[in-house]
């Protein structure tokens, strides 16, 4: 029902895919599965993207992103490519915050309005702050 009201609708579906899920997947433009960089994630991401290339999904449908990284990965991005067998397509840097906590020029909220661009097409603006402002917020 959303999609006749909105441009864009985001599903935040669980890791197991049940009948719901899978319409939601089907109906979807653009999926955009997320994994953080530990190898219990690697080997679900691996599972989702078989099952996605057993449903017939386009490869540009999916775009993986890779949540939490920081300078320390124990694992290598290519590495982790290898193994999910797909290019990762996004890095949503580690902040450790609550993102209504995060200045809106912080790495992730750059990263979000770079994704937010590349698929409205339309640049959001960044709110830069003055230092009266952040002193007394």
């Amino acid at each position: 029902m959303a999609i006749q009201d909105y441009d864009f609708v985001i599903v935040d579906l669980p890791l197991t895919q049940d009948a719901l899920s899978m319409k939601a997947l089907n109906r979807s433009d653009r999926v955009f599965p997320v994994m953080q960089p530990m190898i219990p994630y690697l080997r679900v991401m691996g599972n989702l993207l078989h099952l996605f290339s057993m449903l017939g999904y386009d490869a540009h449908k999916v775009s993986v992103l890779l949540n939490r990284t920081d300078q320390t990965l124990s694992l290598s991005m290519g590495r982790m490519e290898d193994v999910i067998q797909k290019k990762i397509d996004r890095l949503i840097p580690n902040i450790g915050l609550p993102i209504l906590k995060v200045s809106a020029d912080s790495p992730i909220s750059i990263s979000l309005r770079e994704m937010a661009k590349d698929l409205s097409g339309v640049a959001l603006p960044s709110h830069k702050q003055n230092l009266f402002s952040k002193l007394f917020r």
